[in-house]
């Protein structure tokens, strides 16, 4: 099981290193209306924003605005404390079965679907990240 967790650790790791990768070898993305270099991201609208979006246009005025990369970063740690969450919940499951081991048989025989459901778990997370990847990539261009 442990084995598990560090090889989706480690494929959702690479997945948001890949997204770090391909942002930061395109050229900056520009505002359609501004014509200015998308630098900011609106935490209300979670949308990138250009300076004159932020601060000319009535739409954004009193949003909470970030630095785009912050935005990205919060995004990264975001998801490494769910994965370090779900860790702790594989953990219980291991402790469970472990403490249960005098019934190993029925253990034995929940165990793959235990596995089944943390897997699914796993993919359902890859996905979200996937999506939330996809979607501020759209975004910025």
């Amino acid at each position: 099981m442990a084995e598990l967790i560090h090889k989706i650790e480690k494929e959702v790791i690479q997945s948001i290193s890949f997204h770090n990768e391909v942002y930061s070898s395109q050229q900056m993305s520009r505002c359609m209306q501004h014509n200015n270099v998308i630098t900011l991201y609106c935490k209300n609208d979670n949308k990138p924003l250009c300076v004159g979006c932020s601060y000319l246009s009535q739409t954004h005025r009193n949003h909470r605005v970030v630095p785009l990369e912050k935005a990205e970063a919060d995004v990264i740690v975001d998801l490494k404390e769910s994965i370090a969450e779900n860790k702790g919940i594989v953990k219980l499951i291991d402790e469970y079965l472990a403490k249960n081991d005098i019934n190993s048989k029925k253990a034995d025989e929940r165990y793959p679907q235990v596995l089944a459901k943390v897997n699914e778990f796993y993919k359902d997370l890859e996905e979200l990240i996937i999506k939330k990847r996809d979607k501020h990539m759209d975004m910025i261009h």
